[in-house]
């Protein structure tokens, strides 16, 4: 009896030893077979050797998809380079450093900008040194957005690089270097700033008059005041705007006397300005200003509390640009009115609005204007369409500080009105309230026939919140269902200098683009061992192109 036990020990012994020699010899020769450019080969083994042991070897799948990057970084093709960047980026993996390093010095100024905006975000010295050597770039563009990163960064050196840069453009684009030395704000920095203050390029002063205010630079407030008292209106508007923001007593005496000025941007700049300072008399003149259609005076109401009467009527009224910029107003001040002209701006109908932002002379006062008719004027990937697109996402944004059932009805208009561009934003402000209605607006849009990608969106978001229900088999079948979908799409990048108020370079697929990775990106934040099976099966038999990008989301799943 003592015998058979022994032997029966023994044998368990040699199986135990012969599964772990096995178990580790397997992922030894699909590591072979990945080095050696056998992909598909090597992902038939893993999932062979998968189903064996019912277990995911992570060192395998973040091997596995840093070959797939590697190799896609080798390539010529233009589309299979971007998304390989896509891909490396997202994986948020130092291995992948290296290929986002060389892309920096890649020929294609978009795919340098792409490399450059991922590199950026990495608090890593080899990263930050890539970033450096874009600023020898011999593509201005790359060299610019190279000076915006490491000024954001406020790199120690970056007062004295950005002035090497600026020493090198033309005129033309100095206005654009004292928003950079205002971010930076060291003592250096400002050395500089003040001395552009005196340039003797107008659009250079404006430009370092409203950084100094933006950052409250109010050490230099004595120069603005000096400045002040030029003869250009531009300058002047600048000023009464600059002094807005130091909230100064002293500038008082400066911004009466810019209340009387003949040129309107002048007297609504000082008027906005003294109505920030505690002038309360100001906001009457504003409120005239605006009902006699000054556009500028409109969305300065936005910002004024108590004018939610004056922005009502003006709402109403019949001239596009006065009622858009009316409803914006109305929109800050949280009023529920402004939900019954939104739909206009936010559904798309034979009109074909494109939304422009307007500056004033003196670049303190803004408004925005509707242009018709947008695919005419722009092509597909136009950045004015791109910012049209963000405005009418940052006023979704904003709808959700209506009340709820004001939001909801907004909410659902898009849905209805299959308003696909808007999709994704509804459902991130659904996510984010995460209350027991915006669950129930989910599933029941989850539901509904007739709108495969807001179905399909909603279990997305289900999935996401876990909530009970079939919503992760839901995602996986359709995920299986786009093995053949068409490159993902992404949207166009909008340089820094362009716009500062939407994210630099920020590379976003569209909705049904963005639904594929954003899905992807669910398993991979769950781990979901499904999901992590569904990503190689995208990555093997998927678009030979798409496989870049979800490589790097195999990564990070398997982190």
């Amino acid at each position: 009896m003592e015998l058979s036990k022994v032997a029966l020990l023994a044998a368990l012994s040699v199986n135990i030893f012969s599964f772990a020699e096995f178990a580790a010899e397997e992922p030894a020769h699909i590591f072979y077979l990945i080095h050696t450019n056998k992909l598909d080969m090597a992902l038939d083994h893993y999932q062979d050797y998968h189903k064996r042991f019912g277990r995911h070897d992570t060192e395998f799948l973040q091997q596995l998809g840093l070959s797939v990057l590697e190799l896609g970084a080798k390539s010529y093709d233009s589309e299979t380079l971007l998304m390989t960047l896509f891909g490396a980026g997202i994986a948020m993996n130092e291995r992948t450093l290296p290929i986002l390093m060389r892309a920096v010095e890649f020929p294609n100024p978009q795919l340098q900008l792409i490399a450059l905006n991922f590199l950026a975000r990495c608090q890593h010295d080899e990263a930050d040194r890539s970033v450096l050597l874009a600023l020898k770039s011999n593509n201005l563009l790359i060299r610019l957005e190279a000076a915006h990163q490491i000024a954001k960064n406020k790199h120690p050196h970056a007062a004295q690089l950005v002035e090497s840069l600026m020493s090198k453009v033309d005129e033309e684009l100095l206005p654009l270097f004292p928003q950079l030395y205002a971010l930076i704000g060291n003592a250096d920095a400002i050395r500089i700033l003040r001395r552009l203050l005196a340039h003797h390029s107008e659009d250079v002063r404006l430009s370092a008059i409203l950084s100094c205010a933006k950052t409250g630079r109010d050490d230099l407030l004595p120069k603005i005041k000096a400045l002040s008292m030029h003869a250009s209106y531009a300058q002047q508007e600048a000023c009464a705007a600059a002094f807005g923001n130091f909230n100064d007593e002293t500038t008082i005496p400066f911004l009466e006397r810019f209340a009387q000025c003949k040129i309107p941007q002048v007297r609504l700049a000082a008027l906005i300005s003294l109505e920030a300072l505690g002038a309360n008399q100001s906001r009457d003149e504003i409120k005239r200003m605006a009902l006699q259609g000054d556009v500028f005076a409109i969305t300065a109401l936005g910002d004024i509390p108590g004018t939610q009467e004056t922005l009502w009527q003006l709402a109403q009224s019949k001239n596009n640009q006065i009622s858009l910029n009316a409803v914006i107003g109305l929109l800050k001040q949280c009023d529920p009115r402004a939900q019954k002209f939104l739909n206009a701006i936010l559904i798309q109908d034979s009109r074909d609005l494109a939304f422009v932002k307007n500056v004033s002379a003196g670049k303190s006062l803004s408004c925005w204007k509707a242009l018709p008719s947008a695919r005419q004027n722009y092509d597909d990937f136009s950045i004015d369409l791109e910012l049209s697109q963000s405005f009418r996402e940052s006023l979704l944004a904003e709808a959700v500080n209506l009340p709820e059932d004001n939001f909801f009805q907004i909410a659902a208009a898009v849905f209805d009105q299959q308003q696909n561009d808007l999709v994704p934003t509804v459902i991130e402000l659904m996510e984010q309230l995460h209350t027991e209605r915006a669950v129930n607006f989910l599933k029941s849009y989850q539901q509904r026939a007739g709108a495969p990608l807001i179905r399909n969106y909603c279990n997305l978001a289900l999935y996401r919140l876990q909530e009970e229900g079939p919503y992760a088999e839901n995602l996986r079948k359709w995920v299986a269902l786009q093995a053949d979908a068409p490159l993902i799409q992404l949207r166009p990048l909008v340089p820094w200098e362009v716009d500062s108020t939407v994210a630099s370079y920020q590379i976003t697929p569209h909705e049904t683009s963005r639904l594929l990775v954003d899905s992807y990106e669910a398993f991979a934040q769950r781990q979901d061992d499904e999901g992590i099976n569904a990503l190689l099966n995208a990555v093997r038999f998927g678009n030979s192109k798409n496989k870049y990008a979800l490589a790097g989301l195999l990564m990070r799943a398997s982190l």
